[in-house]
């Protein structure tokens, strides 16, 4: 296999859950240290958590183009889409660790690479913030925001995201996501983005 430096060089991103734990680890490594940071210092339990990490990321199965695009701006239209085909929903926190992603391209440099720049608390800050919503089914799959969700894993499973959870399974909840994301105009990620920062979007 090769190493994550290999497939750099193509500017290419690895899917975590194809990424082993020992390569992950070294990867980390380097990338804290650029920081000027210590990666068992920020993240203590980081090999549990990125198991943890794995272990779901390794369930999804769309791709990311086939998925929809929610932006935190979009999550009281989105309310109101639903709440006009009659589905309720309801915004409250759930841990991030009982997710489901949908989503199989994770890619496990964009959620180190942040943490290592931002730092730990800047990271929880913001995964912690009220504005950031994101958006999940009755049956716990996340529909939008697939990196924030390994962001959070990586660094605390037990942390609680702010969700709309929307009362309807993900087999009924993602036609409907991707009907509304494309209607609003949010361009679906065709390319993936290279510059390590996309859970702050």
């Amino acid at each position: 296999m090769k190493s994550f430096k290999q497939f750099n060089k193509n500017k290419k991103d690895i899917e975590i859950a194809h990424y082993p734990l020992k390569d992950a680890i070294e990867y980390a490594h380097a990338q804290f240290e650029a920081h000027g940071k210590e990666l068992y210092d920020v993240i203590p339990d980081f090999d549990k958590h990125y198991e943890f990490a794995q272990t779901h990321a390794s369930n999804g199965q769309h791709l990311r183009k086939d998925m929809p695009v929610i932006h935190k701006h979009d999550i009281g239209k989105f309310k109101q889409f639903l709440e006009d085909k009659g589905i309720k929903s309801k915004v409250t926190k759930i841990e991030v660790g009982k997710f489901h992603p949908l989503q199989k391209q994770i890619y496990m440099n964009k959620s180190i690479d942040s943490i290592a720049e931002h730092g730990i608390a800047k990271t929880k800050k913001f995964l912690k913030d009220p504005k950031v919503i994101t958006v999940i089914s009755n049956d716990y799959y996340i529909i939008d925001g697939h990196h924030r969700m390994l962001s959070g894993m990586l660094v605390d499973p037990n942390m609680k995201f702010n969700t709309l959870k929307v009362d309807i399974p993900a087999v009924e909840l993602l036609p409907l996501a991707l009907e509304f994301s494309d209607k609003t105009g949010n361009k679906r990620n065709e390319q993936t983005n290279t510059n390590g920062k996309e859970y702050l979007i």
